[in-house]
């Protein structure tokens, strides 16, 4: 026990140093470009941000630093060993997933796909204990990082359901970055202290040595359903759920040789039901804010803007700006305008209607709301395909010609 709080020391002081490193500055200028594109999607949308770039940068390296050292001292205690000649097959194969569907790319499809040949045929000839253990350790720091930073930032949306209805919809897209610490296997030693301890070392033919790593992590969801902070959470609680089976299966098939296959079949077949049920609640449920048949719903209030000021929420419903009567947008710049010093907005609440007010002539509200002539910004649904997107550009040129 005495080596392995010294090596969970070495671990940390290494995992300084990878946060150090120019590699991990390239990660961070990888998740700069995402949220520089979120970033103008918002403008598009929203005419305004959520939040800035620097801030997003900030709350999302302190998020996946924090959550990084939680990964690297499970990787430790559980001894889960990394024999990078099994990445030459998973990567390729992620890459074939990716050009055929873009959530394929997760590692638990190509990991577990490469694992089933691999028990069944011998070639590749892989440790698959451990690689289940990588995939539920990669989905363990997902899930606390979507808990605790999934919903930041969200972005309000107009969306069209399956039965061609308008509702209000909330996009949730996060980056984080990953340093942490692995045991590489360098050498073909055995080593006996290694081995008797650690439940899932990765092969006795290897020795291990620390080595630094670095990843990106990413969440992208939506939700008409729930509330985005509400959502997140759902989805957090299940995917922790399934990366402790996971691991715990992991661990299970060290010493049952059939719990490879089980464990394998299992971390695909529950990650991809996961994904449908989620979808198919965001389907079947009822969404929770639908246009009014008259005057416009609160979707999302921008801080510290005059909607802010004025104390409306989500859910309030504005049915006139400055007397004049407001189902549109385009009404409300329209009663804004008509504005002369001051700003007087009415909001019918459980059948009540009430007044706030702002002592200053706006052209500008700050809030994103939604109507029945709302124009549609999103569709729901999660498939990509863009080896699909590139025969239909061929099919086209093929008629052109």
């Amino acid at each position: 026990m005495l080596y392995v709080m010294g090596l969970m020391g070495s671990a940390l002081k290494n995992l300084f140093w990878v946060i150090c490193s120019p590699l991990f500055l390239v990660v961070l200028i990888l998740l700069y470009i995402q949220y520089r594109r979120l970033r103008k999607m918002e403008m598009k949308t929203l005419g305004y941000t959520t939040n800035s770039i620097k801030n997003k940068m900030i709350k999302s390296s302190i998020y996946g630093i924090g959550v990084s050292l939680i990964g690297t001292i499970l990787i430790i205690l559980l001894g889960i060993g990394v024999n990078i000649k099994d990445f030459y097959f998973v990567l390729p194969l992620a890459l074939i997933l990716l050009l055929i569907n873009i959530r394929y790319m997760c590692f638990s499809y190509g990991g577990s796909i490469i694992s089933i040949i691999s028990f069944f045929t011998g070639f590749p000839k892989i440790n698959i204990s451990s690689l289940i253990a990588i995939i539920g350790l990669l989905h363990l720091i997902e899930s606390i990082l979507i808990y605790l930073d999934g919903s930041n930032d969200h972005m309000p949306m107009v969306m069209e359901n399956d039965k061609y209805e308008l509702v209000g919809a909330f996009s949730m897209q996060r980056f984080w970055p990953i340093p942490f610490i692995i045991l590489l296997g360098v050498s073909t030693s055995y080593n006996n202290n290694m081995s008797s301890w650690w439940p899932l070392l990765a092969s006795k033919n290897y020795m291990y040595e620390l080595a630094g790593a670095i990843a990106a992590l990413g969440y992208g969801d939506m939700t008409c359903i729930y509330e985005p902070k509400v959502k997140s959470k759902i989805i957090a609680k299940r995917l922790f759920l399934y990366s402790i089976t996971t691991i715990i299966l992991s661990v299970i098939s060290m010493k049952v040789i059939i719990f490879k296959l089980i464990g394998a079949v299992f971390c695909i077949t529950c990650h991809e039901y996961l994904i449908k049920m989620s979808l198919k609640e965001e389907k079947e449920k009822t969404p929770i804010y639908i246009p009014p048949k008259e005057g416009v719903l609160v979707l999302e209030v921008m801080e510290k803007s005059p909607a802010h000021y004025m104390g409306l929420k989500r859910g309030d419903k504005i049915v006139a700006v400055n007397g004049y009567r407001v189902n549109s947008e385009g009404d409300i710049r329209y009663g804004l305008n008509m504005g002369s010093g001051e700003c007087n907005i009415h909001i019918l609440k459980d059948s009540r209607l009430s007044m706030r007010n702002y002592k200053k002539s706006i052209d500008r509200l700050g809030a994103f709301v939604i109507s029945k002539d709302s124009k549609v910004v999103l569709q729901l649904s999660n498939n990509f395909s863009i080896l699909k997107k590139i025969v239909n550009k061929f099919k086209k040129r093929k008629h052109a010609i």
